[in-house]
């Protein structure tokens, strides 16, 4: 691991330049670390290259495709991105390292190419989320969805055929592929993410009693999250909810008439999409994180929200009792009552709080991103040998 190597990162998924999901923070911090030790490029769609930038990378930025989602749509812009690496495809060493940084086929199907004509090249795929059946109740059921959910099983099996490792962030994830896909457990790699520990604001600065960060999808919890809030101010009249995160239209709408019919325009205040110090700053001047999503892979936002000094309130989803335990509070999934009510709790117990925000301090600062992304490195460095 000492000598430097020539590592790709296949970023060629992106959606939305002004946005950012859980993967795509992991391949930008992951590839920060890599970049001290190691040549690291990244192929790049147009949306992930502005991020990258923005992130001041200290790698090599490739754009693999400049068409994007915004003005051709998903569809046709995954089509021609997906065409496109059929054909045209940047030179890489024979021994590369490549680092696919999602499931879906415009960063797995350049991998899988790559890895398919030059066997001495080293593939890691990640996969963060398993798709859900888009007829289950807590799916949204579109063309999206179906689209995804068909998909990944495509970029599956690629990846049980040539990946190396299949990198994922849980036990469970790591199950179905060994059970459902016959993939071997020894091709299968946990990967950790990690979270910046921030310094905690004074209490006197508190201007949220509530916050939420994250996607308006109905895999978030939106619906709950309107219904739990308005459930917290039948008790605290003047309880204010800081949501920030941004969505299609018709989730955005949802939110405002939500807002508008119910009577809450003093108690829900809509920041749209922060990142970095911004996010982090509305965060900490917040008493309790909502964390209502009916399925997660592992739920970095929580973390982070954690690493900010806040009690997390979430659904029992079994992802988050196997990774944050009792450090999370915890309600059946879909209780909106009891959701509530525990965040009332801790609204009205300082002392509670206090107790909360200390163990979900000391549980934050197990997580590194330093750790993971060498972990991932030295697997790297060791199957090339």
């Amino acid at each position: 691991m000492n000598s430097e190597r020539d590592l790709t990162v296949i970023a060629n998924s992106g959606t939305d330049s002004t946005n950012m999901s859980g993967g795509d923070r992991f391949f930008i911090e992951y590839a920060k670390v890599w970049s001290k030790s190691n040549k690291v490029t990244i192929l790049a769609c147009r949306e992930l290259a502005e991020i990258c930038d923005r992130e001041n990378l200290e790698c090599r930025i490739v754009y693999l495709s400049r068409i994007t989602v915004q003005k051709f749509g998903l569809y046709c812009a995954y089509f021609f991105r997906i065409v496109k690496s059929l054909f045209v495809r940047p030179k890489l060493a024979d021994d590369e390292l490549i680092f696919s940084s999602s499931d879906f086929l415009p960063d797995v199907l350049p991998a899988f190419l790559y890895k398919a004509t030059q066997s001495k090249r080293k593939w890691f795929a990640a996969l963060h989320l398993l798709a859900q059946n888009p007829f289950a109740r807590e799916t949204a059921f579109n063309a999206r969805s179906v689209f995804y959910f068909w998909s990944q099983r495509i970029a599956i099996l690629m990846m049980k055929w040539c990946a190396d490792k299949i990198c994922v962030v849980n036990k469970s994830d790591a199950g179905v592929l060994s059970n459902k896909y016959r993939i071997p457990m020894s091709k299968i790699m946990m990967i950790r993410p990690g979270v910046t520990i921030p310094p905690v604001v004074e209490s006197s600065t508190i201007q949220y009693d509530g916050c939420f960060v994250g996607r308006f999808h109905k895999q978030k919890g939106i619906p709950e999250l309107l219904q739990i809030w308005k459930e917290v101010c039948r008790t605290k009249k003047d309880a204010k909810l800081a949501i920030i995160g941004r969505g299609e239209q018709v989730w955005q709408d949802l939110i405002k008439n939500f807002i508008k019919n119910n009577q809450l325009d003093e108690n829900i205040v809509m920041l749209g999409f922060q990142d970095g110090l911004e996010k982090i700053k509305v965060m900490q001047m917040s008493r309790v994180f909502l964390f209502p999503s009916n399925y997660e892979s592992f739920g970095i936002v929580g973390l982070e929200a954690l690493a900010c000094g806040i009690p997390v309130v979430s659904f029992d989803l079994d992802v988050f009792k196997e990774i944050f335990g009792d450090v999370f509070t915890m309600v059946r999934t879909g209780d909106i009552e009891a959701f509530a009510n525990k965040v009332i709790a801790l609204l009205d117990d300082n002392e509670l709080l206090a107790r909360k925000k200390s163990s979900g301090l000391a549980f934050a600062q197990l997580y590194d991103w330093s750790h993971g992304a060498n972990e991932v490195l030295a697997e790297f460095i060791s199957k090339d040998q």
